[in-house]
């Protein structure tokens, strides 16, 4: 994938510097048409890549509650010291309230 980023980036690049080189004259309905396309291919790359990305936390879990599957765990098994205060409170705060959205 990052690959074919570069290669888009590399391509958009060339164009670019022969327009200004004065290589080109000026670029056709076609070519605007085909660069606008590729923007979005490279946007929706990016975009994709983004949202993989793999939280940077030291241990965490993720459960979907309604089937009970558990979703991404990363040192599930290792213990560590209490969490802090308002975190805590964060996570009964968020209990208490799902449990009325539920009813």
């Amino acid at each position: 994938m990052k690959q074919k980023i570069y290669l888009i980036i590399f391509v958009v690049s060339i164009l670019m510097f022969a327009q200004n080189a004065g290589a080109l004259t000026s670029p056709s309905a076609q070519q605007i048409e085909i660069l606008q396309r590729e923007i979005l291919v490279l946007q929706s790359l990016i975009k994709n890549y983004n949202l993989y990305k793999e939280p940077v936390a030291g241990s965490y879990i993720a459960v979907d509650i309604s089937s009970n599957s558990l979703l991404l765990q990363k040192n599930a098994e290792n213990q560590f010291p209490m969490a802090s205060v308002t975190k805590l409170m964060n996570a009964v705060v968020s209990l208490e309230n799902i449990n009325r959205i539920s009813r």
